[in-house]
């Protein structure tokens, strides 16, 4: 047995949305969207300054470079880059005592290369299919 309510019950809403319920939803939105936009206005000036000062001309304020912008790791990676590259381009001692010095990478790889490889595997005497003869 139905009750009343499930009877008189057409399927849908009985009334509609309150124009003035919606009203204030998109103002409350705009709203805050505004307040957020200029919140974010005065920390961006607050960080970067005024985008033109007095007769300065216009400045670029984002993606800044230079040392001033650089983070520990980029300074860090130039000072072992250059330290790499002096290590790698001059000569120095590796052991004084035993006599080992190191010379510049370009002048090694020209030695190793006009003196014949002592390294290289002699021919197999196998052949192809893997059985001796």
């Amino acid at each position: 047995m139905k009750t009343t309510a499930e009877t008189d019950s057409p399927g849908y809403e009985a009334t509609d949305a309150s124009p003035r319920v919606v009203v204030l939803t998109a103002v409350v939105l705009a709203v805050g969207v505004a307040v957020s936009l200029l919140v974010a206005a005065g920390f961006y000036l607050h960080r970067y300054g005024p985008l033109v000062g007095k007769g300065d001309a216009p400045r670029e304020t984002s993606f800044h470079t230079g040392p001033e912008q650089r983070t520990s790791v980029e300074n860090e990676w130039t000072q072992l880059q250059a330290e790499t590259r002096t290590h790698l381009e001059g000569y120095g001692w590796v052991d004084r005592s035993k006599g080992i010095v190191r010379i510049p990478i370009a002048q090694a790889m020209e030695r190793l290369a006009k003196e014949p490889s002592t390294s290289a595997p002699a021919a197999s005497a196998t052949p192809k299919g893997g059985r001796p003869p």
